[in-house]
């Protein structure tokens, strides 16, 4: 399958129902569907187990996957679930990266709004539930 998108952004795998129908995994009666939420919005997903992955010469075993539609017609998605688990990628890395781009998300909002930094100010930021509530506050 080509059209991976390699996605440190998403905790876990998914894979489009359209590639998955081909070799006979579709949705059961009884499979939960849930809701994934990313910058694009929400959109529903169930999840399987597949007997498994293959990535080049690699082999992942038993692996639960996510099952949804994708942007751009998109075939999967490798998310963190196998990238940190399979060491595709070191942690030290993945948090040096997410790091660098949280300052980079911080810089562009402040020039944005014509705000700045108050770098002696230990409490000028407010961290949430993601990078979009990334909010410079008074104290």
């Amino acid at each position: 399958m080509n059209d991976i998108i390699i996605d440190t952004g998403s905790s876990h795998t998914v894979i489009s129902p359209d590639i998955l129908e081909e070799i006979g995994v579709v949705y059961e009666y009884g499979d939960n569907i849930y809701e994934a939420y990313g910058i694009g919005g929400s959109v529903p997903f169930y999840t399987k187990i597949m007997d498994e992955i293959q990535i080049d010469t690699f082999i992942v075993k038993d692996i639960e996957v996510d099952v949804g539609i994708l942007p751009k017609d998109h075939k999967g998605l490798l998310g963190l679930d196998i990238l940190l688990t399979y060491n595709f990628i070191r942690p030290s890395t993945f948090i040096s990266s997410l790091y660098k781009a949280i300052i980079l998300y911080l810089r562009i909002y402040l020039q944005k709004n014509n705000l700045q930094f108050p770098l002696a100010n230990k409490n000028a930021i407010k961290l949430g539930s993601g990078l979009a509530s990334l909010i410079p506050f008074a104290v």
